[in-house]
């Protein structure tokens, strides 16, 4: 049907109409199929020309000339002025409209259709993704990174450990690089500084920034941050030392390589406790690469819940070699940007009360110890 108003369907001797009035000539196509269970009727284009024998096309034409009268709309007269420029006839004339295509052409394109089916084509091959590029975290960091004197090195208490550095961090050289990342910010609470101020690329504050504890005078360069953890008996490393990431989530890690961390603890006899910076995703990545060392009794969960949740397995572990200390895990709350669960304050609340109140303890009591 091209561009029409009405259409009459004729089939299994029942009359089906739809009708779409048009202010314009009249374009009809009328099909007659299965009139009857064992003959059939072809295409009327024009029911005043058609010659069709059989009854039930006689009773189809008149069933259609009476709604061509009752419904059909006469031509315009502009519409009929012919190319010699004659006349317009004064009686109603109804354009012919001839189908767009024709059962047997349609026939055809079914045809082709089925047969381009059958014949199974050969799908675009896909691209294959590209893999991820390999990265490589920071080497660990401690007080001896900046002082030649032994005398000036504190003994350490607290290994922080992220997962991987992101993008960012790996961008800028630096652990948790990432502006929104919580951890400096947190530090510098603990510790009297502040990381920078806190402020989005269109010059507004961040949220946490008015919890902030000390202003922009206390801030100090990224170097200087890593030294005054670091002098107060922390050090920073990863779990994974390399590994495969499409972006910056713990989560789509593959092909990961650990860094030696049970070997780090043996050069440091005097760490206390292991803190997951980055919650559960970095603890489950410690799991899988030293199960044997938590199994060995050597390491215990902390005393909250979201440690002992995640390292249940292990909390009745007893060290094998009777007296030896044990290292407490932390699974701490992610300082991510992507943990987004609890609030700056939460946060700053719960590294404080786990982390930073017992190392700075574990600091001044070595300290009195060198002392006396």
């Amino acid at each position: 049907i091209s561009d029409g108003s009405k259409f009459l369907t004729l089939q299994q001797q029942t009359l089906h109409i739809s009708m779409k009035p048009s202010p314009r000539a009249l374009q009809i196509l009328v099909t007659a199929t299965s009139l009857a269970t064992t003959r059939q009727v072809s295409a009327l284009t024009s029911p005043f020309q058609s010659k069709i024998s059989h009854y039930h096309a006689r009773t189809a034409m008149v069933a259609t000339r009476s709604l061509f009268a009752q419904f059909a709309h006469p031509v315009d007269d502009q519409d009929d002025v012919t190319t010699t420029g004659s006349k317009p006839r004064s009686s109603p004339r109804w354009n012919r409209v001839t189908p767009t295509s024709s059962p047997s052409k349609k026939r055809k394109s079914r045809e082709s259709s089925e047969g381009s089916k059958s014949t199974p084509k050969s799908s675009p091959k896909k691209k294959k993704a590209k893999p991820s590029p390999s990265t490589i975290s920071f080497s660990a960091v401690t007080a001896a990174k900046f002082t030649d004197s032994r005398e000036d090195i504190p003994p350490v208490h607290t290994l922080l450990l992220g997962t991987h550095p992101s993008i960012a961090s790996l961008e800028e050289s630096q652990y948790y690089g990432h502006p929104m990342n919580a951890f400096w910010w947190i530090a510098g609470d603990c510790l009297g500084f502040r990381r920078a101020q806190g402020l989005k690329t269109n010059g507004e504050p961040y949220g946490f920034s008015s919890h902030l504890r000390y202003n922009q005078s206390q801030i100090i360069p990224y170097e200087q941050q890593v030294q005054k953890i670091c002098f107060n008996g922390f050090a920073l490393w990863d779990i994974v030392k390399e590994c495969e990431r499409p972006g910056s989530l713990d989560q789509d890690i593959t092909k990961d390589i650990p860094n030696d961390i049970r070997g780090f603890c043996q050069l440091h006899p005097s760490i206390k406790r292991i803190v997951f910076s980055n919650g559960g995703t970095g603890c489950s990545f410690f799991k899988k690469h030293f199960k044997g060392w938590l199994d060995s009794g050597e390491l215990v969960p902390s005393r909250h819940k979201a440690s002992q949740d995640a390292l249940k397995k292990w909390t009745k572990t007893k060290p094998k070699k009777k007296g030896q200390p044990q290292i407490e895990c932390i699974v701490a709350l992610a300082v991510s940007p992507a943990a987004a669960k609890y609030s700056y304050e939460e946060k700053r609340e719960f590294w404080e009360e786990y982390v930073y109140k017992p190392g700075l303890k574990d600091f001044e009591d070595a300290k009195a110890g060198n002392d006396s």
